[in-house]
């Protein structure tokens, strides 16, 4: 298979959840195949080595993305084989709260910025055209420092 084009739209999942586009494409080709597919099915399809497709796989699970369940196809033992998949329903609702959660974060750290901003500013406010604080500023500065002297 071609490697995915990633719509526009969905770009900003890679700020977010500090994905790859590899990364992407792979829950992307998830969520609209509606598969559960274990690592060599993945490697297959995507055309991407099995050991990347693993890095990507525990990121994205990592990430609560995609999920895992123990592969029942495959009967043998030793370490159990999975498979991967997207619920739609529960990715919906975990990538609208965590893009909530990131607009009240960067809304209480712009806040924040702005009123820190506001208060080292105000000396600046005081100075006149040429970056100097007005005379009567400097000797009431003046008179602070030599009574806490």
């Amino acid at each position: 298979m071609e490697k995915m084009e990633i719509p526009k739209e969905l770009k900003p999942l890679t700020f977010i959840y500090d994905l790859n586009e590899r990364e992407l494409e792979i829950f992307l080709y998830l969520a609209k195949t509606k598969e559960q597919l274990n690592a060599d099915e993945l490697s297959e399809k995507l055309n991407i080595s099995r050991s990347c497709i693993m890095g990507y796989i525990k990121k994205l699970e990592n990430k609560g993305l995609i999920l895992k369940k123990r592969d029942v196809r495959i009967v043998r033992r030793g370490k159990p084989q999975y498979v991967y998949y997207v619920d739609n329903t529960k990715v919906r609702e975990k990538i609208t709260n965590d893009i909530i959660e990131l607009a009240v974060e960067v809304r209480k750290s712009f806040i924040n910025y702005l009123n820190d901003l506001t208060a080292t500013a105000w000396p600046i406010k005081k100075s006149n055209e040429n970056g100097t604080l007005p005379k009567s500023t400097r000797s009431n500065i003046e008179i602070e420092q030599s009574s806490e002297a």
